[in-house]
């Protein structure tokens, strides 16, 4: 089936594909021109630091003394704050002058250091050492992120939560209200997935979970399914392109989400439709999953049955310490 922009957010087109392809190769030649700066400069830093020798060591002290000194003069200030009496005030103000007279006396003695040619050069290459490396660590991440865009979009709609979901490279991206129409009829489960592009629109393949036994469009059980529930039908039930679309054209989507969502689908990418919401083991940032979902009153495989860890505390067999009430309670997965 086919599906224009009007039908999947900002569906693109294989020219912007190709741009942000384009982009995402230069970023990551530019994180690598990045690193390749960065490890020279260091290298340099390296090098103008090891000359300098005692000296820079000698300096690092002194600016960790000074670090020292300032939460000093803080507490200093916070003890002066915090006088209520003439004597404990001129304490204060005494202990706070000194504070800030041996700051003034490190800040001179690392401006003496600083001022040999070998230490003021090797503190200057790592500054900028430093600021390379800034550098990188950001062309880095640009990089990550075009490169992210390359890679197929996952969008959830729950009729449950009425919310829109959007993953891309297994990593979450946004989530927020959508209106649908007719909120109390159900939508079934569908799986649109982007093929390719076609000029302005996205070729889709569309997938119909109907629940088992139940006929397409009416939603309801069947004669059959309602007289035998463990009898299963020969054959699947082929999906309705038509039903699929109906199901689209029962949700509003946001404006603000057609715009934080991609300008381009890859190929790949998939728009699921349903009733449920988003399950547990559908992981955060950094988790390494797609969207999961559990259609009720479906098998669910080895999800439904994981083992519980058995608490043995109690157990006669397991345990022997004296007048230990028997007991046991849930732990583990769930």
């Amino acid at each position: 089936m086919r599906l224009g922009a009007g039908d999947v957010p900002n569906a693109g087109t294989a020219s912007v594909f190709d741009a942000l392809k384009r982009d995402a190769q230069a970023k990551a030649e530019a994180a690598d021109e990045a690193a390749r700066k960065a490890g020279a400069l260091r290298a340099v830093a390296n090098r103008l630091n090891a000359e300098a020798g005692r000296d820079t060591r000698f300096l690092r002290g002194v600016e960790s003394i000074k670090e020292n000194l300032l939460a000093q003069v803080k507490y200093a200030e916070g003890q002066l704050a915090a006088a209520k009496d003439p004597a404990a005030q001129q304490r204060a103000e005494a202990a706070l002058a000194t504070a800030r007279k041996r700051v003034e006396d490190v800040e001179a003695r690392i401006a003496s250091i600083m001022a040999q040619p070998k230490v003021e050069a090797a503190e200057k290459a790592r500054l900028e050492a430093n600021e390379a490396d800034d550098a990188r660590k950001a062309a880095v991440e640009a990089a990550a992120l075009a490169k992210r865009k390359l890679m197929p979009m996952s969008v959830f709609i729950s009729r449950e939560t009425k919310r829109i979901y959007v993953r891309q490279g297994f990593e979450p991206v946004f989530d927020m209200p959508v209106t649908i129409r007719d909120a109390d009829k159900p939508l079934g489960t569908t799986l649109f997935t982007a093929m390719a592009h076609e000029g302005s629109e996205v070729r889709w393949t569309a997938l119909s979970m109907y629940v088992k036994g139940m006929e397409p469009n009416t939603r309801t059980p069947s004669p059959q399914h309602a007289r035998r529930m463990s009898i299963k039908s020969p054959e699947a039930t082929p999906t309705d392109p038509e039903e699929a679309k109906a199901v689209l054209d029962r949700i509003e989507i946001p404006e603000e989400a057609r715009a934080k969502i991609s300008e381009v689908v890859p190929p790949g990418s998939s728009l699921i439709v349903s009733d449920e919401g988003i399950h547990k083991e559908t992981a955060g940032p950094g988790g390494g999953t797609d969207f999961i979902i559990l259609m009720s009153g479906e098998p669910q495989g080895g999800i439904i049955v994981r083992p519980k860890a058995r608490d043995n505390w109690g157990d006669d067999d397991d345990d022997d310490r004296p007048r230990r009430r028997r007991r046991s309670y849930d732990s583990g997965w769930w």
